[in-house]
């Protein structure tokens, strides 16, 4: 029924709609009841406490005084990378390749092109490598710089508020929302001076996203520094100069693990 939903229904709800939806839904689970739903809710998807009390609230109180306070928790500790290059959040990979190959996939009629993701130039990623990450409800919600560079762009894109969740959609049709969703794009320059493109699209319940105060367009960047945080909802996708690792459908991945280079 969901699925149906996602598929047909919510896809053809007007933006001023679905807007309004995702602000009402944002809004209950900001209220102080809501923090009653915060231990089913764990105990339903199994966060063991060892992963649990890697975070805290992010006004730092020994307790989360809402779902939503629960949902922007963060780690105790600064995030620690373990590469030179990191996968940016916590969440699942739902799509991945080549930039040639996925501009060739037919989505509802028409052909996917990945550059309206990134607002980027065809010139410039012909032989770039896609990443798609689905954030679910229970995952950490920050955004973590991937590699370190220089903010060369900051853009924010504006648009639907579609469902992300990939297994709503056909294996060959789960980047199609990227397309359509509001969404804010990074560009970091690397010390190759090779652009690297992240887009933080918001989904149904996002009511913004929030860029860290720290991470200014023209600045320089840490490798694992913090970009930015969700409210609810969202995916993350990815524009690589090197082609990188996933090779299974909702593969788990961390924030500030390793992602190593690879030859295909």
């Amino acid at each position: 029924m969901l699925k149906y939903f996602a598929n047909f229904f919510w896809i053809h709800t007007p933006n001023i709609f679905q807007k309004i939806c995702s602000r009402v839904f944002s809004r209950l689970f900001n209220t102080k009841l809501s923090r009653f739903l915060i231990l089913p809710y764990c105990l339903v998807l199994g966060l063991k406490s060892d992963y649990l009390e890697q975070f805290e609230s992010e006004t730092e109180e020994t307790s989360y005084s809402s779902f939503s306070d629960f949902f922007l928790r963060k780690y105790k500790s600064p995030l620690k990378p373990q590469g030179k290059i990191i996968w940016p959040c916590e969440g699942y990979i739902c799509d991945w390749g080549l930039f040639s190959e996925k501009n060739d996939s037919i989505v509802k009629g028409q052909t996917l092109d990945l550059n309206s993701i990134f607002a980027s130039e065809s010139t410039v990623t012909k032989d770039y490598f896609f990443i798609n990450i689905f954030l679910h409800n229970h995952n950490y919600h920050r955004v973590h710089s991937m590699i370190e560079g220089q903010v060369t762009r900051i853009t924010r894109v504006p648009g639907d508020l579609i469902f992300l969740r990939p297994w709503f959609y056909n294996r060959s049709d789960v980047s199609y929302p990227a397309t359509r969703n509001e969404r804010i794009i990074f560009e970091i320059t690397d010390n190759q001076n090779r652009p690297w493109y992240l887009a933080m699209v918001g989904g149904f319940g996002v009511g913004t996203i929030e860029i860290a105060r720290e991470f200014l367009n023209g600045g320089s960047v840490k490798i694992g520094q913090e970009i930015a945080k969700f409210r609810l909802g969202s995916t993350v996708c990815l524009a690589s100069p090197d082609i990188l690792g996933p090779n299974t459908f909702l593969q788990t991945i961390t924030a500030g693990q390793e992602i190593e280079p690879k030859n295909v």
